[in-house]
């Protein structure tokens, strides 16, 4: 399907992020460390945290400023999801290795919780876990078989039937789904910034508008910026999408393209007009999120389409069914995509989606 989006308003900076007021100054020396961090979000700042409790000193550079990336500009939604899900796991590792990463992943949202207890960042937490939910009845046998796999597997989660459904408040449209009992959303911007403060507190070196133009990877590995170079005997590459900007070694990330839709703020009617939800949709699951503080609602996706392409069986366009057309959509471009075979789309316009 082909997206043209050259007249889309794209923000510069995530609505869950400004510039802080003290913005750290770039490199203008030759300094050195003992592991250099390319990168201020999620993973550089959390690295560099682990690494100051052990007496290793880390410095972090970062091309604007920390959280400007995808730490600041996700969805908040901390959940242990592996591979997709685990049934995918299972084929590609074999069960052993599916069972770590199981545990892995719910050890993982323990530690991010750990550390907004231990730094005292207050990011807005909902520990509600994560609904994986079904928006078509043809889904159900394929979700019910993936939690069962979960489970044997030791992940927290659990099917959740429709009367769950019913007493957990959520929509009609969605008649069951898979919990995730660990995890659950949080403010984006809150946590990286919360991170920031915390390695900023700890005496932790972070040079912010510093962009790496080089790496050389000989020993010691040699950090090149317009304002001075880095030396380090370690390097941790936690740029995410913006590594392939430096070459090698950040040439070996390969970003994905997501984006994030913001609508006008909503009036009260409007929200009670949708049942009170704040909805977010990915492109396998619908799950609640919180509105941000202007009342408007995020969702993510990439289609900006008029007419959006699906495949499958008519459906009843309810409001929240206008929704299901963008996730229906990106599994016919999917399904199309990995089988190599076209499937004949049906077309439903917006308008008939919305009424």
């Amino acid at each position: 399907m082909p997206i043209d989006d050259t007249n889309t308003r794209f923000l510069d900076i995530s609505p869950y992020v400004s510039p802080p007021a003290d913005l750290q100054p770039p490199l203008s020396s030759n300094i050195h460390a003992d592991v250099a961090i390319v990168g201020g979000g999620y993973t550089g700042l959390s690295t560099a945290l682990a690494l100051h409790e052990r007496g290793i000193a880390a410095v972090v550079l970062e091309r604007d400023f920390c959280g400007y990336g995808a730490s600041g500009r996700n969805a908040g939604h901390l959940t242990p999801t592996i591979c997709k899900d685990l049934p995918t796991a299972l084929m590609l590792f074999g069960r052993e290795t599916a069972g770590k990463l199981a545990r892995f992943a719910d050890f993982c949202v323990e530690s991010a919780e750990e550390m907004m207890k231990a730094y005292g960042i207050d990011c807005d937490y909902n520990r509600s876990g994560n609904i994986m939910a079904v928006v078509h009845r043809a889904q159900e046998k394929r979700l019910r078989k993936a939690t069962e796999a979960a489970v044997s597997l030791g992940a927290k989660m659990h099917f959740v039937e429709p009367g769950e459904m019913r007493e957990r408040s959520m929509p009609r449209a969605f008649p069951c789904g898979a919990m995730e009992e660990s995890g659950g959303t949080l403010h984006t911007g809150k946590f990286v910034l919360g991170l920031r403060k915390a390695a900023l507190g700890r005496g932790i070196r972070i040079y912010e508008q510093t962009a790496v133009e080089h790496i050389d990877e000989s020993k010691p590995i040699r950090l090149v910026t317009a304002g001075g170079t880095l030396n380090a005997a370690k390097l941790v590459m936690a740029a995410n999408a913006y590594a392939a900007e430096i070459g090698r070694p950040g040439d070996r990330v390969s970003p994905l393209y997501i984006t994030l839709f913001e609508t006008a703020p909503l009036s009260d009617a409007q929200l009670e007009a949708i049942g009170g939800w704040k909805l977010s949709t990915a492109f396998v699951a619908y799950s609640g999120f919180p509105e941000d503080i202007t009342g408007a609602i995020r969702l993510n996706g990439s289609w900006t389409e008029h007419e959006m392409e699906t495949w499958g069986t008519e459906m009843p366009m309810t409001a929240l069914d206008s929704l299901h057309v963008d996730l229906e959509a990106a599994q016919y471009e999917l399904r199309t995509r990995t089988s190599g075979k076209a499937e004949k789309p049906v077309t439903i316009p917006t308008e008939q989606a919305a009424s």
